[in-house]
């Protein structure tokens, strides 16, 4: 089997990323050519083709953030190429700055070998995510394929696996989401807001049904024209996602 191109992006001052070689916990069958961010990696990506890009950032100086918006909109719209951001911690408006520029995912460092192995298979599995090239997924079972029905978060250093029959809901506070399971396990958090959540995951049976939370139609048991009901807790519908929820529902009409 073909090896999967991956790219590795970093401004010139960046130390290597080392992480590559911790052979015993990352997959082999990877291959890895590394580019300093700029016009040679532009050229680059016009070139070759490739898998999946990670942009290594370190430090958040005003010339590399113009570099990252420039390239992750090529990254995006011209070329459909997936990326993962690596960065340090950053203040809460450089958070928007990046979240804005659309990364498949976001990694603070210090990261680790099996960390980032896990967001690279995920994201490698799902592809991008657009009308031309959906999940092949029906929420009446009906398809499936390897990994598109869960997903792992980490908490104190373990990946949990989460399944998506056992996910109940996700709740936001700003910019952190709470994961609650049918199981009684968590809630589990992450820092990401639910838009972010809802690119990387577009799972069909999930629904955003207000402004800070989105609700597995799996654990739908009834509705009304102001509730939803998951596992007979009432959650308020935001009147701009009524339509959208309205349309996932299956009624029968009667008359």
């Amino acid at each position: 089997m073909k090896a999967k191109e991956l790219l590795l992006i970093q401004p010139n001052w960046n130390p290597p990323l080392n992480i590559f070689y911790e052979e015993a916990e990352f997959p082999p069958d990877y291959s890895i050519k590394r580019m300093e961010m700029g016009e040679m990696a532009v050229k680059y990506l016009k070139r070759n083709k490739i898998d999946l890009a990670i942009i290594n950032l370190e430090g958040i100086q005003k010339d590399v953030m113009k570099e990252l918006i420039i390239l992750s909109h090529l990254l995006n719209d011209d070329f459909e190429i997936p990326f993962i951001l690596l960065s340090e911690w950053i203040c809460s408006e450089v958070r928007r700055e990046i979240y804005n520029s659309s990364p498949s995912a976001h990694l603070l460092k210090p990261i680790d070998a099996a960390q980032l192995s896990v967001t690279i298979e995920r994201i490698l599995q799902c592809g991008m995510v657009s009308p031309n090239n959906p999940l092949p997924y029906d929420l009446n079972g009906g398809k499936s394929y390897p990994g598109n029905d869960s997903f792992f978060i980490r908490e104190k250093g373990v990946y949990h696996k989460i399944i998506l029959d056992d996910l109940e809901k996700v709740v936001s506070d700003g910019d952190i989401i709470y994961i609650h399971l049918k199981s009684g396990l968590g809630p589990f958090t992450a820092s990401l807001c639910l838009k972010k959540f809802q690119k990387q995951f577009p799972f069909p049976s999930l629904q955003r049904i207000n402004k800070s939370c989105i609700i597995n139609l799996r654990h739908l048991s009834k509705f009304d024209n102001n509730y939803v009901w998951v596992n007979e807790k009432p959650i308020l519908i935001g009147a701009r996602y009524k339509k959208e929820f309205l349309k996932k529902v299956k009624i029968v009409r009667t008359g």
